[in-house]
């Protein structure tokens, strides 16, 4: 039984490798000019991904009604200033004005913290 050196055997480059590198003459018949194809679902906007949206009141933090997060979402990606929503938690009026870039919402001249929650 012979003891492994570093000097005298190599592990493969991947577990279990059954595809060895390219040769010389290989990489130089390769065009460095073509582009190689693009997969589109290796791009990270592809994975899925759940934005949540969480406003501060009463020492606590309160989601906003399911189908708002994407309209907060859209307005801070898109950097719009402001979103007037209506969710069940301000049932007493019929729009609040949310300031997601200024992660902050406006409920009768109050001022309450924005934050997201990103799943996924």
């Amino acid at each position: 039984m012979q003891a492994y050196s570093p000097y005298t055997q190599r592990l493969p480059l991947t577990p279990n490798s059954t595809t060895s590198p390219p040769t010389q003459r290989e990489c130089l018949l390769k065009d460095p000019h073509k582009e190689e194809p693009f997969e589109s679902n290796s791009l990270i906007t592809d994975y899925p991904r759940e934005v949540t949206w969480l406003f501060f009141r009463e020492n606590k933090w309160i989601p906003f009604q399911s189908n708002n997060h994407h309209k907060i979402e859209q307005a801070f990606t898109l950097g719009g200033i402001y979103v007037d929503i209506h969710d069940i938690n301000f049932p007493h009026l019929k729009t609040i004005r949310v300031f997601p870039t200024r992660m902050y919402l406006s409920y009768l001249g109050m001022k309450y913290r924005l934050s997201c929650v990103i799943q996924g």
